[in-house]
Protein backbone atom coordinates (compact mmCIF):
# COMPACT_ATOMS: atom_id res chain seq x y z
CA UNK A 1 0.00 0.00 0.00
CA UNK A 2 2.96 2.58 0.90
CA UNK A 3 4.36 1.70 -2.73
CA UNK A 4 0.83 2.08 -4.55
CA UNK A 5 0.12 5.38 -2.71
CA UNK A 6 3.30 7.39 -3.95
CA UNK A 7 1.72 6.80 -6.79
CA UNK A 8 -0.17 10.09 -5.90
CA UNK A 9 2.33 12.69 -6.50
CA UNK A 10 3.32 11.76 -10.77
CA UNK A 11 -0.87 11.35 -11.10
CA UNK A 12 -1.80 14.85 -9.04
CA UNK A 13 1.14 15.97 -11.26
CA UNK A 14 -0.11 14.44 -14.41
CA UNK A 15 -3.74 15.88 -13.65
CA UNK A 16 -2.58 19.12 -13.01
CA UNK A 17 -0.60 19.72 -15.91
CA UNK A 18 -2.92 17.95 -18.24
CA UNK A 19 -6.47 19.18 -16.61
CA UNK A 20 -5.97 22.06 -14.31
CA UNK A 21 -4.20 24.12 -16.37
CA UNK A 22 -5.59 23.11 -19.77
CA UNK A 23 -9.53 23.90 -18.56
CA UNK A 24 -8.59 26.73 -16.13
CA UNK A 25 -10.99 25.15 -13.29
CA UNK A 26 -10.15 25.94 -9.95
CA UNK A 27 -13.03 23.14 -8.39
CA UNK A 28 -11.12 20.39 -10.38
CA UNK A 29 -7.85 21.79 -8.55
CA UNK A 30 -9.26 21.50 -5.40
CA UNK A 31 -10.84 18.20 -5.61
CA UNK A 32 -7.77 16.72 -6.83
CA UNK A 33 -5.63 18.34 -4.64
CA UNK A 34 -7.87 17.86 -1.69
CA UNK A 35 -7.38 14.09 -2.77
CA UNK A 36 -3.94 14.30 -2.85
CA UNK A 37 -3.80 15.30 0.80
CA UNK A 38 -6.09 12.20 2.02
CA UNK A 39 -3.96 9.82 0.03
CA UNK A 40 -0.67 11.19 1.45
CA UNK A 41 -1.94 11.10 4.81
CA UNK A 42 -2.81 7.51 4.61
CA UNK A 43 0.61 7.13 3.44
CA UNK A 44 2.30 9.08 6.72
CA UNK A 45 0.30 6.92 8.78
CA UNK A 46 1.25 3.48 6.62
CA UNK A 47 4.75 4.69 7.06
CA UNK A 48 4.92 5.09 10.49
CA UNK A 49 3.08 2.01 11.55
CA UNK A 50 5.53 0.26 9.30
CA UNK A 51 8.54 1.96 11.01
CA UNK A 52 7.08 1.00 14.47
CA UNK A 53 6.64 -2.96 13.45
CA UNK A 54 10.28 -2.89 12.33
CA UNK A 55 11.09 -1.47 15.77
CA UNK A 56 9.51 -3.91 17.58
CA UNK A 57 10.76 -6.87 15.27
CA UNK A 58 14.12 -6.13 15.85
CA UNK A 59 13.39 -6.04 19.25
CA UNK A 60 11.16 -8.97 19.49
CA UNK A 61 14.54 -11.00 17.38
CA UNK A 62 16.43 -9.83 20.24
CA UNK A 63 14.39 -10.85 22.78
CA UNK A 64 13.81 -14.79 21.34
CA UNK A 65 17.70 -14.73 20.96
CA UNK A 66 19.10 -13.15 24.36
CA UNK A 67 19.33 -15.67 26.39
CA UNK A 68 21.02 -18.06 24.24
CA UNK A 69 23.25 -15.53 23.32
CA UNK A 70 24.57 -14.64 26.80
CA UNK A 71 25.19 -17.93 26.86
CA UNK A 72 27.12 -18.36 24.17
CA UNK A 73 29.30 -15.47 25.00
CA UNK A 74 30.02 -16.71 28.17
CA UNK A 75 31.59 -19.89 27.30
CA UNK A 76 33.29 -18.74 24.55
CA UNK A 77 36.42 -18.51 26.80
CA UNK A 78 36.04 -22.05 27.35
CA UNK A 79 35.03 -23.64 23.86
CA UNK A 80 37.39 -21.03 22.01
CA UNK A 81 40.27 -20.07 24.29
CA UNK A 82 42.10 -17.20 23.15
CA UNK A 83 40.54 -17.39 19.38
CA UNK A 84 37.07 -16.17 20.76
CA UNK A 85 38.71 -13.15 22.65
CA UNK A 86 37.71 -11.12 19.41
CA UNK A 87 33.57 -12.53 18.63
CA UNK A 88 31.39 -10.66 20.34
CA UNK A 89 27.68 -12.72 20.00
CA UNK A 90 26.09 -9.96 21.87
CA UNK A 91 27.28 -7.49 19.98
CA UNK A 92 26.55 -9.16 16.72
CA UNK A 93 23.02 -9.71 18.07
CA UNK A 94 22.89 -6.01 18.54
CA UNK A 95 24.01 -5.19 15.10
CA UNK A 96 20.76 -7.89 13.75
CA UNK A 97 18.40 -5.57 16.09
CA UNK A 98 19.13 -2.61 14.65
CA UNK A 99 19.45 -3.24 11.17
CA UNK A 100 16.10 -4.62 11.60
CA UNK A 101 14.73 -1.58 13.20
CA UNK A 102 16.00 0.82 10.90
CA UNK A 103 15.59 2.01 7.10
CA UNK A 104 17.34 -1.04 5.68
CA UNK A 105 14.64 -3.40 5.60
CA UNK A 106 12.13 -0.79 4.08
CA UNK A 107 14.32 -0.11 1.10
CA UNK A 108 14.85 -3.46 0.15
CA UNK A 109 10.90 -4.03 1.07
CA UNK A 110 10.50 -1.19 -1.83
CA UNK A 111 12.80 -2.49 -4.26
CA UNK A 112 10.60 -5.57 -5.71
CA UNK A 113 8.38 -2.37 -7.00
CA UNK A 114 10.96 -1.14 -9.11
CA UNK A 115 9.01 -2.92 -12.74
CA UNK A 116 5.49 -1.80 -11.90
CA UNK A 117 6.79 1.94 -11.89
CA UNK A 118 8.82 1.77 -15.13
CA UNK A 119 5.88 -0.66 -16.51
CA UNK A 120 3.73 2.62 -16.03
CA UNK A 121 6.45 4.74 -17.33
CA UNK A 122 6.23 2.50 -20.17
CA UNK A 123 2.46 2.53 -20.85
CA UNK A 124 3.17 6.44 -21.08
CA UNK A 125 5.57 6.11 -24.45
CA UNK A 126 8.02 2.77 -24.82
CA UNK A 127 10.98 5.26 -25.50
CA UNK A 128 10.71 6.49 -22.11
CA UNK A 129 10.39 3.17 -20.91
CA UNK A 130 13.32 2.61 -22.43
CA UNK A 131 15.31 5.33 -20.81
CA UNK A 132 14.10 4.59 -17.44
CA UNK A 133 15.06 0.48 -18.01
CA UNK A 134 18.33 1.58 -19.41
CA UNK A 135 19.60 3.79 -16.32
CA UNK A 136 17.73 0.69 -14.31
CA UNK A 137 20.39 -1.83 -15.72
CA UNK A 138 23.36 0.39 -15.17
CA UNK A 139 22.27 1.42 -11.46
CA UNK A 140 21.83 -2.46 -11.04
CA UNK A 141 25.46 -3.41 -12.12
CA UNK A 142 26.85 -0.80 -9.94
CA UNK A 143 25.00 -2.42 -6.91
CA UNK A 144 26.61 -5.65 -8.06
CA UNK A 145 30.14 -3.89 -8.32
CA UNK A 146 29.51 -2.95 -4.91
CA UNK A 147 28.98 -6.11 -3.21
CA UNK A 148 31.58 -7.36 -4.74
CA UNK A 149 34.03 -4.73 -4.22
CA UNK A 150 33.34 -3.53 -0.79
CA UNK A 151 32.13 -7.21 0.84
CA UNK A 152 35.94 -7.45 1.72
CA UNK A 153 36.53 -4.09 3.58
CA UNK A 154 34.01 -4.13 5.36
CA UNK A 155 34.42 -7.66 6.89
CA UNK A 156 38.01 -6.67 7.62
CA UNK A 157 36.72 -3.32 9.06
CA UNK A 158 33.98 -5.03 11.47
CA UNK A 159 36.81 -7.74 12.89
CA UNK A 160 39.49 -4.91 13.58
CA UNK A 161 36.23 -2.79 15.32
CA UNK A 162 35.53 -5.86 17.26
CA UNK A 163 39.13 -6.49 18.18
CA UNK A 164 39.25 -3.07 19.41
CA UNK A 165 36.57 -3.32 21.22
CA UNK A 166 37.89 -6.71 22.76
CA UNK A 167 41.17 -4.68 24.23
CA UNK A 168 39.28 -2.20 25.81
CA UNK A 169 37.42 -4.54 27.55
CA UNK A 170 40.41 -6.74 28.44
CA UNK A 171 42.49 -3.53 29.92
CA UNK A 172 39.04 -2.23 32.11
CA UNK A 173 39.09 -5.55 33.55
CA UNK A 174 42.77 -5.96 34.33
CA UNK A 175 43.19 -2.51 35.45
CA UNK A 176 44.41 -2.97 38.62
CA UNK A 177 47.34 -5.37 37.31
CA UNK A 178 48.21 -2.82 34.34
CA UNK A 179 48.93 -0.04 36.75
CA UNK A 180 50.68 -2.15 39.51
CA UNK A 181 52.83 -3.78 37.04
CA UNK A 182 53.90 -0.47 34.66
CA UNK A 183 52.07 -1.58 32.03
CA UNK A 184 50.26 1.14 30.71
CA UNK A 185 52.51 2.97 27.99
CA UNK A 186 53.19 -0.08 26.40
CA UNK A 187 49.07 -1.01 26.33
CA UNK A 188 48.77 2.91 25.41
CA UNK A 189 51.40 2.61 22.06
CA UNK A 190 49.91 -0.95 21.16
CA UNK A 191 46.28 0.25 21.42
CA UNK A 192 47.21 3.57 18.94
CA UNK A 193 48.40 0.70 16.60
CA UNK A 194 45.78 -1.40 16.75
CA UNK A 195 43.66 1.87 16.18
CA UNK A 196 45.41 3.06 13.50
CA UNK A 197 44.52 -0.30 11.45
CA UNK A 198 41.29 -0.02 12.49
CA UNK A 199 40.72 3.30 10.71
CA UNK A 200 42.53 2.86 7.97
CA UNK A 201 40.36 -0.41 7.26
CA UNK A 202 37.15 1.63 8.42
CA UNK A 203 38.26 4.49 5.52
CA UNK A 204 39.04 1.80 2.65
CA UNK A 205 35.19 -0.12 3.38
CA UNK A 206 33.44 3.69 4.02
CA UNK A 207 35.24 5.14 0.95
CA UNK A 208 34.04 2.06 -1.22
CA UNK A 209 30.61 2.14 -0.48
CA UNK A 210 30.88 5.82 -0.55
CA UNK A 211 31.85 5.93 -4.06
CA UNK A 212 29.71 3.52 -4.91
CA UNK A 213 26.83 5.63 -3.30
CA UNK A 214 27.71 8.79 -5.03
CA UNK A 215 27.78 7.07 -8.52
CA UNK A 216 24.41 5.56 -8.16
CA UNK A 217 23.09 9.19 -7.10
CA UNK A 218 24.69 11.21 -9.75
CA UNK A 219 23.24 7.97 -12.46
CA UNK A 220 20.10 8.53 -10.74
CA UNK A 221 20.36 12.06 -11.40
CA UNK A 222 20.88 12.39 -14.93
CA UNK A 223 18.25 9.23 -15.34
CA UNK A 224 15.96 12.20 -14.41
CA UNK A 225 17.20 14.74 -16.47
CA UNK A 226 17.66 12.47 -19.39
CA UNK A 227 13.63 11.81 -19.05
CA UNK A 228 12.74 15.27 -18.98
CA UNK A 229 15.03 15.93 -21.76
CA UNK A 230 13.63 13.01 -23.91
CA UNK A 231 9.70 13.60 -22.88
CA UNK A 232 10.08 17.33 -23.78
CA UNK A 233 11.30 16.22 -27.25
CA UNK A 234 8.25 13.67 -27.50
CA UNK A 235 5.98 16.59 -26.45
CA UNK A 236 6.73 18.93 -28.91
CA UNK A 237 6.36 15.61 -31.71
CA UNK A 238 3.17 15.74 -29.92
CA UNK A 239 3.23 12.08 -29.12
CA UNK A 240 2.72 12.82 -25.19
CA UNK A 241 1.64 15.74 -22.96
CA UNK A 242 3.53 18.05 -20.90
CA UNK A 243 2.01 16.38 -18.01
CA UNK A 244 3.26 12.77 -19.34
CA UNK A 245 6.66 14.40 -19.55
CA UNK A 246 6.61 15.50 -15.39
CA UNK A 247 4.97 12.31 -14.52
CA UNK A 248 7.58 10.28 -15.96
CA UNK A 249 10.38 12.21 -14.46
CA UNK A 250 8.79 11.59 -11.31
CA UNK A 251 8.05 8.53 -11.60
CA UNK A 252 11.67 7.49 -12.77
CA UNK A 253 13.21 9.00 -9.40
CA UNK A 254 10.82 7.33 -6.98
CA UNK A 255 11.54 3.82 -8.97
CA UNK A 256 15.05 4.36 -8.53
CA UNK A 257 14.82 5.97 -5.02
CA UNK A 258 15.04 2.58 -2.97
CA UNK A 259 18.18 1.34 -5.21
CA UNK A 260 19.77 4.53 -3.39
CA UNK A 261 18.72 3.91 -0.03
CA UNK A 262 19.81 0.32 -0.65
CA UNK A 263 23.20 1.35 -1.15
CA UNK A 264 23.23 3.73 1.32
CA UNK A 265 22.67 0.74 3.55
CA UNK A 266 24.34 -1.26 2.02
CA UNK A 267 27.61 -1.10 5.22
CA UNK A 268 24.71 -2.25 7.87
CA UNK A 269 23.20 -4.97 5.83
CA UNK A 270 26.31 -6.70 4.72
CA UNK A 271 27.16 -6.30 9.03
CA UNK A 272 23.96 -8.12 9.43
CA UNK A 273 24.95 -11.04 6.89
CA UNK A 274 28.02 -11.38 8.82
CA UNK A 275 26.66 -11.36 12.24
CA UNK A 276 23.89 -13.16 11.43
CA UNK A 277 26.20 -15.92 10.14
CA UNK A 278 28.68 -15.73 13.26
CA UNK A 279 25.25 -16.43 15.57
CA UNK A 280 23.64 -19.01 13.57
CA UNK A 281 27.41 -20.61 13.71
CA UNK A 282 28.01 -20.31 17.36
CA UNK A 283 24.16 -21.32 18.69
CA UNK A 284 24.78 -24.65 16.26
CA UNK A 285 27.98 -25.26 18.06
CA UNK A 286 26.38 -24.44 20.97
CA UNK A 287 23.52 -26.61 20.92
CA UNK A 288 25.12 -29.64 19.34
CA UNK A 289 27.69 -29.70 22.66
CA UNK A 290 24.45 -29.62 24.79
CA UNK A 291 22.93 -32.40 22.93
CA UNK A 292 26.29 -34.33 23.63
CA UNK A 293 26.61 -33.89 27.31
CA UNK A 294 26.95 -36.79 29.66
CA UNK A 295 25.66 -37.17 32.74
CA UNK A 296 28.04 -38.88 35.29
CA UNK A 297 27.02 -39.78 38.49
CA UNK A 298 29.47 -38.05 41.62
CA UNK A 299 32.15 -39.99 42.77
CA UNK A 300 30.90 -41.44 46.15
CA UNK A 301 33.98 -43.36 47.41
CA UNK A 302 36.60 -43.55 44.49
CA UNK A 303 37.75 -41.39 41.85
CA UNK A 304 39.66 -42.77 38.79
CA UNK A 305 41.05 -41.08 36.45
CA UNK A 306 43.72 -42.39 33.41
CA UNK A 307 45.21 -40.64 31.02
CA UNK A 308 42.71 -37.47 31.28
CA UNK A 309 44.04 -34.57 28.62
CA UNK A 310 42.02 -31.64 28.98
CA UNK A 311 42.35 -27.36 27.48
CA UNK A 312 39.97 -25.11 25.98
CA UNK A 313 38.37 -25.35 22.64
CA UNK A 314 40.79 -23.96 19.83
CA UNK A 315 44.09 -24.25 22.07
CA UNK A 316 46.60 -26.60 20.00
CA UNK A 317 47.95 -27.99 23.34
CA UNK A 318 45.68 -29.26 26.46
CA UNK A 319 46.92 -27.53 29.89
CA UNK A 320 46.44 -30.42 31.02
CA UNK A 321 48.22 -33.40 29.75
CA UNK A 322 48.16 -37.15 30.78
CA UNK A 323 46.95 -37.36 33.95
CA UNK A 324 46.51 -40.14 35.82
CA UNK A 325 45.29 -41.31 39.17
CA UNK A 326 43.26 -42.49 41.87
CA UNK A 327 41.30 -41.36 45.12
CA UNK A 328 39.77 -42.65 47.93
CA UNK A 329 37.07 -41.34 50.48
CA UNK A 330 38.60 -39.04 52.50
CA UNK A 331 41.59 -38.13 49.92
CA UNK A 332 42.76 -35.26 48.40
CA UNK A 333 45.15 -34.13 45.46
CA UNK A 334 46.07 -30.17 44.60
CA UNK A 335 46.72 -29.87 40.84
CA UNK A 336 48.60 -26.68 41.03
CA UNK A 337 49.66 -24.21 38.31
CA UNK A 338 50.63 -20.87 36.95
CA UNK A 339 46.92 -18.97 37.49
CA UNK A 340 43.46 -19.00 38.06
CA UNK A 341 42.25 -21.61 40.77
CA UNK A 342 38.49 -23.40 41.59
CA UNK A 343 37.41 -25.67 43.99
CA UNK A 344 34.53 -28.16 44.04
CA UNK A 345 33.17 -29.93 46.79
CA UNK A 346 32.55 -33.74 46.12
CA UNK A 347 30.39 -36.32 48.15
CA UNK A 348 32.84 -38.14 50.45
CA UNK A 349 35.40 -36.60 49.49
CA UNK A 350 37.62 -32.90 48.47
CA UNK A 351 38.53 -31.82 44.95
CA UNK A 352 40.95 -28.58 44.45
CA UNK A 353 41.99 -28.05 41.14
CA UNK A 354 44.64 -25.15 40.43
CA UNK A 355 43.99 -24.36 36.81
CA UNK A 356 46.23 -23.19 34.54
Amino acid sequence: MINVLMLTGPLFMLQVYDRVLASGSVPTLVAIGGLAVVLYGFYGVLEGVRGRILLRLGLQVDALLSEDVYRWSNSLPVRLGRKGASLSPIRDLDTIRQFLAGAGPAAFFDLPWLPLYLGIVFMFHPLLGLVGLGGAVVIFILILLNEFMSRAPVAESNREAASRSSNVDIGQRNSEAIAAMGMQPALSSNWTARNADYLATLLRSTDRSGLFGTIIKTVRFILQSAILGVGAWLAIQQEITPGVMIAASIMTSRALAPIEQAVAQWRGFVGFRQSLKRLREGLAVAQKDDEQKLDLPLPEKQLDLEAVFCGPYGEATPFVQGVTLDLEAGDGLGIIGPSGSASRRLPGLWLVLWIP
